[in-house]
């Protein structure tokens, strides 16, 4: 739901950290909608931006496709970059994070657990 304010938990280091981030849009878009691709019959997800707080700026979508082969597919689009010099500093190590997140978000994704 757009509007909505969500918060990521995350423990790093054996620490938990939280980030806060609000829903910016919704995707719902069925076959034939404009800009829809050849081939798609629905396409159905949500982004959010980071707010004031979280380590990083940016944004991330998520995205299930179900297509007319009838497979279904599941898309992580991100950009972002660092908020605080102490987070510019451990860049590589945000970015190794930020990899792991999307391994887990997938994992789920494909356990049918989300």
């Amino acid at each position: 739901m757009p509007g909505a304010v969500v918060v990521m938990v995350a423990r790093i280091f054996g620490l938990w950290w939280m980030n806060a981030l609000r829903v910016v849009y919704a995707v719902d878009e069925r076959e034939g909608s404009p800009g829809m691709e050849p081939g798609v019959l629905r396409r159905r997800g949500f982004g959010y931006g980071t707010l004031p707080g979280h380590v990083e700026r940016g944004e991330e979508q998520f995205t299930v496709i179900w297509r007319a082969d009838d497979s279904v597919w599941y898309e992580l689009r991100a950009f972002s970059r660092p908020r605080y010099w102490l987070v510019r500093w451990f860049k590589p190590v945000a970015r190794a994070l930020q990899r792991r997140f999307v391994r887990q978000s997938l994992a789920l994704m494909q356990a049918g657990s989300v």
